[in-house]
C-alpha cells in the first residue's frame, strides 16, 4: 500500500473513531452513513479527495507525506487553486495523520438517505472542482444579410422552403 493510500485509510480510522466517540449522540449525526474517502487523486504536490462522515462531507488536500502538525495554522483559510476555480480551504490535521486542508461541502447530512447517494454526491463535487469552467461562447454575430439580401432570399425561396 503506497503512502498516501495508508494516510488516507488513517484518516478514516480516524473519523470513524470520532464519530463512535464523540459524534454519534449529536443530532446532526445521521447514523444512515459511514466514513468513506471517495476518490483520492493526485494535484500539484497534493491529494484531493471527498471525506464523508454521517455529520459532514469535505474536500480534502493531503501533502504527499505526513507533515508535523502546525497547531498555529488550525482554522486558518488559505485560497486554492483548482481547475474548477478558486477556493477557501481550512487548514487542520490530525496527529496520527498529519496535516491537510479541508474545504467543507455539506453538514449537517441529513438529506442523505443512503452511503451511495452521499458518494454520488461526493463524486459530483469533486468534479465540480476538478473541471475547469468551459469556456463562455461567445455570442455569433446576428446575421445582418441587408435588405436587399433579404428580399431576395425571400424571393428564390418557394413558400414550402421557408
Amino acid at each position: 500500500m503506497t503512502e498516501i493510500a495508508c494516510r488516507v485509510a488513517e484518516l478514516v480510522d480516524q473519523f470513524r473513531r470520532i464519530g463512535e466517540t464523540q459524534m454519534s449522540d449529536l443530532p446532526i449525526y445521521n447514523a444512515r452513513l459511514g466514513v468513506e474517502a471517495v476518490d483520492f487523486q493526485p494535484i500539484g504536490e497534493c491529494w484531493i479527495g471527498v471525506l464523508i462522515t454521517p455529520w459532514f462531507m469535505s474536500a480534502l488536500l493531503l501533502p504527499p507525506a505526513r507533515t508535523a502538525m502546525d497547531y498555529s495554522l488550525i482554522g486558518k483559510k488559505a485560497r486554492q487553486v483548482l481547475p474548477g476555480g478558486t477556493f477557501d480551504f481550512v487548514s487542520g490535521g490530525i496527529e496520527t495523520v498529519g496535516g491537510y486542508a479541508s474545504l467543507p461541502l455539506c453538514s449537517p447530512m441529513g438529506a442523505f438517505a443512503t452511503q451511495d447517494s452521499a458518494r454520488r454526491e461526493a463524486q459530483a463535487r469533486l468534479l465540480a472542482l476538478m473541471t475547469p469552467p468551459e469556456a463562455t461562447p461567445q455570442a455569433a454575430a446576428p446575421d445582418n444579410p441587408g435588405r436587399r439580401n433579404f428580399l431576395r432570399v425571400r424571393a428564390t425561396t418557394s413558400p414550402a422552403e421557408r
